[in-house]
C-alpha cells in the first residue's frame, strides 16, 4: 500500500540542534508522500537539506514556515534525500548552508519541483456567536450552546487530508492567561497533555492575540476518531 511510500516515513529531529528543522523534515514528508501516491513511480523523499540551505535570506534553521518553504520550492527544484543527504554537524547539529543549495551528489539525478497551484491552504474558523463564556475574565473561552466550539470549516480540512497527508502547525498553551480554556478557572487547553477533547487554535484572531507557550509543526495523516 502507500504506507510503503518512502514519504511516510520522516526523517528525526533528533540530531536537530538549534535548527528549527522539522518544517523542513515534514514539508519533506509530506510532497514525497503526496508524489508516490500519485505514482509508485515517485517513491521519492525530497532533500529537507536542500529545503533547509536554498530557504531564502539563509534563515532556514532559524524562522522558518511552510508557507515560504512551498514558495521557495515552486521556483527551486531540489534532489532526492540520497543526493543530499542530511548531516549534523557537532556540536551545533543540522545546519543550513544557503551556499550548497545547488549540491547533487549523485551527480546530474532528477531534481524536483512544486506546483504553484497545487499549493492550497485550509484555515480553521469559529462560529460568530463562540465567545468569552465569562467577559470579566482575563481568559479565551470558546463555546457554542454550552459546549467547547470547534472550527467550522472541517470540510475544507477533510478534503485536503482526504487527498493525502497534509503540513500544518498546532498552537500548545501551558500558561497563557489568554489561551482557550473550557471556563474561566480551568487550565489552559494543551492537545498535547490534557485529557479533555481538545480544541486547536490557529492562525486566527484568538490564537494571535497572545503568544502560544509552543508552535508544533504536524503531518496530519487522516481524519476522524480512533476507539471511539
Amino acid at each position: 500500500g502507500n504506507g510503503n511510500c518512502r514519504g511516510f516515513s520522516p526523517l528525526s529531529i533528533a540530531n536537530a540542534g538549534k535548527c528549527n528543522a522539522g518544517h523542513a523534515l515534514l514539508l519533506s514528508a509530506m510532497l514525497s508522500a503526496r508524489a508516490c501516491m500519485s505514482s509508485r513511480a515517485f517513491d521519492i523523499r525530497l532533500a529537507p537539506q536542500s529545503i533547509l540551505d536554498c530557504y531564502p535570506g539563509g534563515e532556514g534553521c532559524l524562522k522558518p514556515s511552510f508557507e515560504t518553504a512551498l514558495k521557495m520550492l515552486a521556483t527551486q527544484d531540489i534532489p532526492d534525500e540520497q543526493c543530499h543527504p542530511l548531516a549534523p554537524f557537532e556540536p551545533e547539529g543540522y545546519v543550513a548552508s544557503p551556499d550548497n543549495c545547488a549540491t547533487d551528489m549523485c551527480h546530474g539525478a532528477l531534481r524536483y519541483a512544486v506546483k504553484p497551484a497545487s499549493i492550497l491552504h485550509a484555515v480553521a474558523t469559529f462560529p460568530a456567536t463562540a465567545g468569552k463564556v465569562d467577559p470579566t475574565a482575563d481568559a479565551w473561552v470558546l463555546h457554542y450552546n454550552e459546549e467547547p466550539a470547534l472550527p467550522t470549516s472541517v470540510e475544507a480540512l477533510m478534503a485536503m487530508v482526504h487527498a493525502g497527508p497534509v503540513v500544518g502547525t498546532v498552537n500548545v498553551y501551558y500558561t497563557s492567561e489568554k489561551a482557550i480554556r473550557l471556563g474561566p478557572n480551568e487550565d489552559p487547553i494543551s492537545p498535547f497533555t490534557n485529557l479533555r477533547k481538545p480544541v486547536f487554535t490557529g492562525p486566527g484572531k484568538v490564537a494571535d492575540l497572545d503568544r502560544p507557550d509552543a508552535r508544533h509543526a504536524v503531518m496530519v495523516l487522516g481524519w476522524g476518531e480512533s476507539g471511539g
